[in-house]
């Protein structure tokens, strides 16, 4: 996806040809977004595939795994090109725009 490249087979993430490090849980989350490129991810839905539960409570898991994706593969995690949110309803991943 534009300059990410993700290896699930080997563990691997590369942003610009340079390996960057994630934890097993930040790598599964990071797979599963982009295995379900534009599709809007609900916290609760997040919670259940990458974490393997159901959680009526906090969701605050997500939105730090979430920050700590964005701090490693988005230029400027104020301004994310890959990892969208969307108010009110989750996260969506995106193939960022050309140009």
């Amino acid at each position: 996806m534009g300059n990410l490249s993700v290896y699930p087979e080997r563990f691997e993430v590369f942003l610009n040809d340079e390996q960057i490090e994630f934890t097993p849980k930040e790598f599964e989350l990071l797979v599963y977004l982009m295995e379900n490129k534009n599709r809007v991810l609900t916290r609760d839905q997040l919670l259940s595939a990458v974490w393997k539960y159901d959680f009526a409570g906090d969701t605050r898991i997500v939105d730090v795994h979430i920050s700590h994706l964005r701090e490693k593969i988005e230029e400027n995690s104020r301004k994310p090109v890959f990892i969208k949110t969307i108010r009110g309803l989750g996260y969506k991943f995106e193939e960022p725009k050309a140009g």
